[in-house]
């Protein structure tokens, strides 16, 4: 049997999931003796616990979130903070993602959810670390490892950096896990008709986001986390097709960037000029909903016939 491939039986199950647990608990002690190691933490465990959640059956999923937990504190019992602040949200992490996939949400649906999940967790993670150990700023330590710890703009772009961790986080569990679906004749779940809203979603966040910037910095600029995310979905909606018109738009759309950033920046609210993206990624999904429509009509024309025969 592969190594990755669908576990029938309750010995087959029970195996891989005990290989997985052991894998998390070594990167937990890893963790614990090679501090910088713990960002393999944060990266491998969603993978390792989506790969259970996809490829065993759902009734062991339990058995083994318990497992790598108790088997993790067993061995890095003395260093809690790799279990509370990697390990427990990178389990729910991945077993979400296998547990989306396998009610066919949306590749874009689940990844975004999962991202959303995720973000929670690692908010819900610090709050937790500063209760156990007397108010440790775990915000500072992460700036701190980049060299910029108590810096002001940092505090409020935290909400998107959490975010973006959290997306990076789960996008290379998808990429690799469809690699891998893939050879097995597993077909990734498409958009379908959620597509056409892409650009709608990516209007709404990105609105929020900007608009909020003259109330509260930082929940505004996790809304443009969110809305970049989706604008990104809705351009890629221009492949393999884009009408002529929507390649002037996005010409357009550009220029009119420029000149919205030139004449926009010292208006801003300070620590906000960051949020002016949300013009040029709001140009481009307009003209992706635009091209869609201009596609559709293109279609409903058909080819043009001689005016002579």
């Amino acid at each position: 049997m592969k190594f990755f491939s669908p576990r029938q039986t309750p010995t087959q199950n029970l195996t891989f999931i005990a290989l997985m647990a052991g894998f998390d608990a070594i990167l937990c002690l890893i963790g614990a003796f090679v501090p910088l190691s713990s960002i393999f933490l944060m990266l491998l465990v969603p993978l390792i616990s989506a790969a259970v959640s996809l490829f065993c059956q759902k009734r062991y999923t339990a058995v083994y979130i318990f497992g790598a937990i108790g088997v993790s504190l067993a061995l890095s019992a003395w260093n809690i903070m790799n279990t509370v602040f990697y390990l427990i949200p990178g389990l729910l992490v991945g077993v979400s993602y296998g547990l989306f996939w396998k009610l066919k949400l949306p590749n874009s649906l689940n990844i975004f959810s999962v991202a959303l999940l995720s973000t929670g967790l690692f908010y819900l993670s610090i709050l937790l670390l500063a209760a156990l150990f007397d108010g440790v700023d775990m915000i500072n330590v992460l700036f701190t490892f980049i060299g910029r710890g108590n810096d002001p703009i940092s505090r409020q772009i935290f909400p998107l950096f959490a975010f973006g961790y959290s997306l990076a986080q789960i996008a290379i569990t998808h990429i690799f896990l469809v690699y891998e679906l893939h050879r097995m004749g597993i077909d990734e779940v498409a958009g379908g008709p959620l597509v056409p809203f892409y650009p709608l979603f990516a209007l709404l966040f990105l609105g929020l986001g900007f608009g909020l910037g003259f109330a509260y910095i930082p929940i505004a600029y996790f809304f443009l986390g969110l809305g970049i995310y989706w604008a990104v979905c809705a351009s890629l909606d221009f492949f393999p097709r884009i009408h002529p018109v929507t390649i002037a738009m996005l010409a357009l759309t550009v220029g009119g960037s420029i000149l919205a950033f030139a004449g926009l920046y010292s208006k801003m609210p300070s620590q906000a000029g960051i949020l002016l993206v949300a013009i040029p990624l709001g140009g481009i999904s307009i003209c992706s909903l635009c091209n869609r429509l201009f596609l559709r009509l293109s279609a409903r024309r058909g080819p043009k016939k001689p005016r002579y025969e």
